[in-house]
């Protein structure tokens, strides 16, 4: 079993990011991660469990040969600014299997959902399950509560990064909403407009 590694990223002041989504204006953080906090976040995403997943799908969509772990970097960065925002640790631990959630606040299970831009279609997006042949198979929901947000800026020369994070809903809200075929894969997703999320500025957690 690897060491236990967990880091509390700088405490951030978020900048204030006003957008208007379906005629209702919306407050947004931008959290911007530094160059120590993105090496953490590089490095983690190298050695994680779902490296060892096979297809395309299981490693993640995002994932390139110039760029093979965008997808788990991607994760982590959320995760940090997450932290930074929320002064809660991050789990940079490798996990045979991968871990139930990415934080856990007030008792809750969090899952920090992380976009590699800000997304045309402006909506958080969880799997709701996929097609084996022609028969879908449902996932079950583990987590009472998500954030969602995007990548804005990163720079990889630099090693630093900016993360947007519209809003939150809880599980209830999540599973009452409409399921949509994805853009890309063969999966399903759970589709809630920015609209209809919780701002983050009035979203309060305590580890």
């Amino acid at each position: 079993m690897s060491e236990e590694k967990f880091y509390t990223g700088k405490l951030a002041k978020p900048k204030l990011v006003k957008f208007t989504h379906n005629d209702l204006e919306k407050i947004a953080y931008k959290v911007f991660v530094e160059e120590d906090e993105y090496n953490l976040c590089v490095e983690c995403a190298r050695n994680m469990w779902a490296n060892k997943k096979k297809g395309s799908y299981g490693k993640g969509l995002a994932n390139t040969e110039d760029d093979p772990y965008r997808t788990e970097r991607t994760g982590k960065l959320g995760e940090m600014a997450f932290s930074k925002l929320y002064q809660v640790p991050v789990d940079l631990t490798y996990r045979e299997g991968g871990d139930d959630q990415d934080f856990i606040c007030d008792g809750k299970k969090i899952n920090i959902k992380t976009s590699t831009k800000k997304p045309w279609y402006a909506a958080g997006l969880v799997t709701a399950g996929h097609y084996r042949g022609t028969e879908f198979v449902p996932l079950e929901i583990k987590h009472d509560y998500y954030i969602f947000g995007y990548i804005e800026m990163e720079d990889k020369k630099s090693n630093m990064a900016s993360i947007v994070f519209v809003g939150g809903c809880d599980k209830e809200t999540l599973v009452n909403r409409e399921i949509k075929r994805a853009i890309k894969g063969y999966h399903m997703n759970y589709q809630i407009p920015y609209s209809e999320l919780t701002d983050i500025d009035k979203i309060l957690f305590k580890s």
